[in-house]
């Protein structure tokens, strides 16, 4: 799969979450949404990071790797559908952020 073909994935699944699930009014609140769900998702993966370290509480579920690449899977499309939110064509954007990294490296 291609970055363009992942942005249009991206937008059909933005446009079925926004048909089945969002009563959101303005672009605003969707922006929140999709704000709120990357930091959820990011405090998912921390967790995972934690069990991966052994400093998850006793009670928590063991560490898997499955699980560990599925919220770092989700914190990918979570950021990827906020894009989506303020019209970021993915492609550029990834470009323009490896050209910055690889002047930074020269």
């Amino acid at each position: 799969m291609d970055i363009k073909q992942i942005q249009s994935f991206l937008e059909e699944c933005k446009r079925l979450l926004w048909e089945k699930f969002w009563t959101v009014e303005s672009h605003t609140e969707d922006v929140l949404w999709s704000f709120t769900k990357l930091t959820e998702e990011v405090g998912e993966l921390a967790e995972q990071i934690n069990k991966r370290r052994g400093r998850q509480s006793a009670y928590k579920w063991s560490f898997s790797q499955e699980d560990l690449e599925d919220e770092i899977a989700d914190v990918i499309f979570a950021a990827s559908m906020l894009a989506v939110d303020f019209w970021v064509d993915l492609e550029t954007l990834l470009k323009r952020k490896k050209w910055k990294i690889e002047t930074k490296l020269k």
